[in-house]
Formats: C-alpha cells, structure tokens, sequence
C-alpha cells in the first residue's frame, strides 16, 4: 500500500509539472522597432492565451496593452533606451523577451503642406509658441 501511494503521488508530480509547463505564458517576439513622428513604435507577435502585455523602458513599467504594437511617445532625439515586453497570460503567469536597445531618431518631413500652430497649452514645444504642423503627416517643426 505504502509503495503504490508513492508511486501515485510521484506520478501526480509529474502530470503536475507537465500541465504547468504546458500552460506557462510563451515570451513575446518584437518583430519590430522604429522611430516614428509619434515617438518610438514597437511592434510583437501574439502570443498563445495572451491576456496583456506589459511594456518596459529602462526596466520601469510604462504601460499595457492588448494589442501588439506600441507608441512610446515620452522620448527624447538621440536618447538611448532599453525595451522589454512582458506578456501575462489568462493564467497569471509572465513570460519577458529580450532587452531591445534603440536611440530616438525622429524622421524628416519633406511635405511643403505647413499650417502655422501656436501651442496653448504646450503640446509640441513651448507654451505660446508658433511652430508649423505638417497636413500631411502631423510632422512638427520649431516656428
């Protein structure tokens, strides 16, 4: 009796960690990151039973999301930084990809299409300022 209990027990262990391992949340892939007018875009491949995903600068936590892309518009031209993407899956478990290391670099209009803004309150630059805003594109230039 004693010897079947043991080897049940054992077997439930195992069943145990097969179906753990078999449900664990899978890392996400970025498939993408590039610097857009809006700021730095990242873009991920879904993953199996995704409930969120978690998006990391510079190891601090600055959003979640459902979707599979990202805009990090709180950059800085030239900056460097350090991206993760965590995914938690509907069974609370968390997998993270890689670092991803990527410097700001804001693209350039080449549209002649400007209005003239001026930012009230400050949105682009300062307070008051008038600073032309691209029709085509929304690209921001200084005044």
């Amino acid at each position: 009796m004693k010897k079947t209990l043991s080897l049940f027990l054992a077997m439930l262990m195992l069943l145990s960690v097969f179906v753990v391992s078999s449900f664990a949340a899978t890392a996400p892939e970025v498939s993408q990151i590039t610097s857009t007018f809006k700021g730095i875009e990242i873009t991920w491949d879904a993953t199996a039973d995704a409930a969120a995903y978690i998006i990391y600068r510079d190891g601090v936590v600055i959003g979640t999301t459902t979707d599979c892309v990202y805009v990090d518009a709180n950059v800085v031209e030239g900056k460097n930084y350090i991206y993760k993407i965590a995914v938690q899956a509907n069974d609370q478990s968390v997998a993270e990809s890689s670092d991803y290391e990527v410097s700001y670099s804001r693209p350039y209009c080449a549209h002649s299409e400007y209005e003239y803004v001026i930012d009230y309150p400050a949105t682009v630059f300062k307070a008051g300022l008038k600073h032309k805003h691209c029709k085509v594109c929304g690209f921001d230039l200084p005044g």
